[in-house]
C-alpha cells in the first residue's frame, strides 16, 4: 500500500524497486507466472541468483524513506528512487538512461506527462551540481506488466523484500541486498547529506547523528556507511571537526534522554574516526564499552576484559555519571545471568543496593529491582522475586513517559507471570491476573497471537504458550490450537521454546506432529549463530526430542563443550548427560530440572 507510512496506519509498508541494466543486458527471460503468489519458492530462488549473478544493479526505497506527503506517494517513490539511481550512476560523457515503469490501473499510459517529471528530476540535479548532468538524457515512460523484461524481475525482488513466509527471509537474508541496494532509513536526509558531502560540505552535528541512526547504517556497503568513512577520513584529518562531532555526542550524554544503543553507535564512531593527537574521555569509554557489552550480550558472547573495564570505569564515574554506571552495572548482571552466575549477577548490582530512587533516577532504580527479582527467582525464591517485580513495577508506573513505561511493565510483567506460573503456592487466578496484565486470555486474542510471527509479539508469544502448557485451560489450549495451520516461525531467542512449547501443547492434547516441533525447537537453539545460552537451551530441548523417539540429536560431544563454555552449568549438564545415558529420564520433566526461570 503506498500510503502505508501516513498518518500512523499500521500496515505493509509500500517499496519501489529498481532494476538498472545496460541496453544488451544478460538477463535471461523470467519464467511465466512470475506475478503468481502461488509461485515456487525455487523458482523465485533462481530469479534472485540471476540477478546477483548478472552486471546489473538494484536499488529501492521503502516509502517512509520519502517526505510524508499527501496525495499520490506511488509517483514520488518513483521520482525518488529515479533521483537516487542518476546520482549513483557513474557517467562519462554522454549518456542515455531508458526508464520504464510498471504501470498501476490509476496511472494507464497517457495520463501522466513522464516526460516533464524526467525534465524536473533533471534541473534539480543540474541546480544541485552545475555542469555534471548536462549530458545526460532521460526518457520515462509506463508500461504494462509484461512490456519489458526487467519488470518481472523488480517484481521478484520486491516479493523478496516484502515476503513474511521462511522461504522470502531466507532469500532475503542470503541475497546481501539488504541495507546495500535495498534501503529502509531516512532517505530525504540521506540525499541531503550525500548531496552536501559531493559538494565537499561538513555536516552538521545533526545531519551527522542523522546517518549514525540511519537503520542502514551499520551495513559495509550501503550508502550511510559509505557516507560515514567519508565523513571518519575526514575527520582523521581535521581535529575541529571531530571535535564537533564529540561535542554533539556529550550533549547526548549528558542529557536526560540517553539512548544507549545509538549513543554506543556515536562512540563507536567516534573511536575509529578519531585524529591520532586524541583521546576518548572516560565516561565516553563508559558508554561506549556499555553498548558494546550489550551487543555481546545479545550475540551470547563472553568478553571478561570488557567487564572488567567497566566495573573499574563505573567505580571512577559513579559520581559524575551514576545513570550510565547503573546501565553497565545491569549488563555486567545480564552476562552473570547468561552464565548461570546467579550469585555473581546479584554482586554486580550491589552498590545500588539501598540507594535511593534519586541517584540514578527511576527508571534505573526500578531496573535494579527487576533485575533482582529475576535473581532471585533463578535461585528459586519465588515469593521475593514476587515482591522485588511489584516493586519495579510500582516504580515503572511513575515514569513521565507512558511509553516507556508501557514498555519496561510489559518486560518486567512477563517476568513476574512466569514466575507466578511457575510458583506451586499461586493459584490460578492469581496467575491469570498477571498474565493478563501482559497478553489477553480472550480466544480471540489467543488465536490472533498463534498465528503471529511478528518480531516485536515473540516474547509474549512465548509468554503465552508456556501459561498454556502449565496452566492453561481446555478452552485456552483450543483457541490455539485452532489456527495450527497459521503458525509461522521466525530466528533467534526465544523462538526455539516456542517451537518447544508448541511440540509440549500437542503432545498435552494428544494431536499428531509434536516429535517434528520438538526436533526443530532444537534446531534452532543449536543453530551455528546462538550464543552457549540459547545452544544449552537447545541441547535440552534436543533430549526431550530424543526422549520423543527423534534419534541421534545430542552426544556426549555436545555436553563436555557446553560446559566449557558454561562451566557453572555443570550440574545441569550432568543431568543431561544422565538423560542422554537413560532416554526414560529425557522427558517433560528435565526441562524443569534442566532450565531454571525464563530460560525455559
Amino acid at each position: 500500500d503506498p500510503d502505508a507510512a501516513i498518518d500512523g496506519i499500521k500496515r505493509l509498508l509500500g517499496r519501489v524497486v529498481a532494476i538498472l541494466a545496460p541496453e544488451e543486458s544478460s538477463l535471461p527471460p523470467t519464467p511465466k507466472g512470475l506475478h503468481s503468489e502461488k509461485e515456487e519458492a525455487k523458482v523465485k530462488d533462481q530469479i534472485i541468483q540471476q540477478l546477483l549473478d548478472a552486471e546489473v544493479g538494484v536499488f529501492g526505497v521503502t516509502y517512509d524513506d520519502m517526505p510524508g506527503t499527501k496525495g499520490d506517494r506511488w509517483v514520488d517513490g518513483v521520482v525518488h528512487v529515479v533521483a537516487w539511481t542518476l546520482r549513483l550512476l557513474p557517467m562519462d560523457g554522454p549518456t542515455e538512461v531508458d526508464v520504464i515503469v510498471e504501470q498501476r490501473k490509476r496511472h494507464a499510459a497517457g495520463k501522466m506527462d513522464w516526460t516533464a517529471l524526467g525534465r524536473t528530476i533533471l534541473r534539480d540535479l543540474e541546480e544541485s551540481f552545475p555542469g555534471q548532468y548536462n549530458q545526460l538524457s532521460l526518457n520515462m515512460r509506463l508500461s504494462k506488466k509484461d512490456g519489458h523484461p526487467l519488470l518481472a524481475y523488480a517484481d521478484a525482488v520486491s516479493n523478496t523484500w516484502g515476503g513474511g513466509s521462511k522461504d522470502a527471509k531466507a532469500r532475503r537474508r542470503q541475497s546481501g541486498l539488504m541495507g546495500t541496494c535495498l534501503h529502509h532509513g531516512n532517505g530525504p536526509k540521506l540525499m541531503t547529506a550525500w548531496d552536501l558531502l559531493r559538494k565537499g560540505d561538513r555536516l552538521s552535528r545533526v545531519a551527522w547523528e542523522r546517518l549514525i541512526h540511519d537503520p542502514d547504517s551499520a551495513a559495509p556497503l550501503g550508502l550511510a556507511h559509505g557516507l560515514l568513512d567519508q565523513v571518519a577520513r575526514r575527520c582523521q584529518q581535521d581535529p575541529r571537526l571531530w571535535k564537533r562531532y564529540l561535542e554533539a555526542t556529550q550533549g547526548h550524554l549528558e542529557s536526560k534522554a540517553i539512548r544507549l544503543a545509538e549513543l554506543g553507535r556515536q562512540v563507536d564512531w567516534l573511536q575509529k574516526s578519531k585524529p591520532a593527537s586524541k583521546k576518548l574521555l572516560p565516561s565516553l569509554e563508559l558508554a561506549w564499552n556499555t553498548a558494546r557489552l550489550e551487543r555481546s550480550n545479545h550475540l551470547g558472547r563472553v568478553d571478561r576484559d570488557l567487564v572488567e573495564s567497566l566495573e573499574k570505569l563505573g567505580d571512577q564515574l559513579f559520581n559524575q555519571h551514576p545513570a550510565l554506571v547503573c546501565q553497565a552495572d545491569l549488563d555486567r548482571a545480564v552476562l552473570a545471568t547468561n552464565l548461570l552466575d546467579f550469585e555473581q549477577a546479584t554482586r554486580a548490582l550491589d552498590r545500588w543496593k539501598g540507594q535511593p530512587r534519586q541517584v540514578a533516577g527511576l527508571r534505573h532504580w526500578a531496573r535494579v529491582q527487576s533485575s533482582l527479582g529475576q535473581h532471585a527467582a533463578f535461585k528459586g525464591d519465588l515469593d521475593r522475586a514476587e515482591e522485588y517485580f511489584g516493586e519495579a513495577i510500582d516504580g515503572f508506573k511513575e515514569l513521565e513517559n507512558q511509553a516507556d513505561a508501557r514498555m519496561e511493565i510489559s518486560q518486567t510483567g512477563a517476568y513476574r507471570a512466569i514466575a507466578a506460573m511457575d510458583n506451586a503456592e499461586m493459584d490460578l487466578t492469581q496467575v491469570q491476573k498477571h498474565m493478563k496484565e501482559i497478553i489477553s486470555l480472550h480466544p480471540g486474542n489467543i488465536q490472533a497471537m498463534a498465528a503471529s510471527g511478528e518480531p516485536m509479539e515473540k516474547y509474549a508469544h512465548h509468554l503465552l504458550l508456556r501459561y498454556l502448557v502449565l496452566r492453561g485451560t481446555d478452552r485456552e489450549k483450543s483457541s490455539y490450537l485452532k489456527e495450527r495451520e497459521s503458525w509461522k516461525e521466525d530466528e533467534g531467542h526465544p523462538w526455539p521454546l516456542i517451537q518447544a512449547y508448541r511440540a509440549l501443547l500437542l503432545r498435552q492434547q494428544k494431536e499428531d506432529g509434536a516429535l517434528p516441533m520438538m526436533e526443530r525447537a532444537f534446531e534452532l537453539g543449536t543453530a551455528d549463530d546462538q550464543g552457549p545460552t540459547v545452544h544449552f537451551i537447545g541441547l535440552t530441548l534436543g533430549l526431550v526430542a530424543m526422549g520423543w523417539g527423534v534419534p541421534d540429536l545430542v552426544v556426549d560431544q555436545d555436553l563436555v563443550e557446553l560446559e566449557e563454555r558454561i562451566p557453572l552449568a555443570r550440574d545441569r549438564i550432568q543431568l543431561m548427560r544422565q538423560a542422554l545415558g537413560n532416554l526414560s529420564e529425557a522427558t517433560e520433566a528435565l526441562l524443569l530440572r534442566v532450565l531454571p526461570f525464563n530460560f525455559r
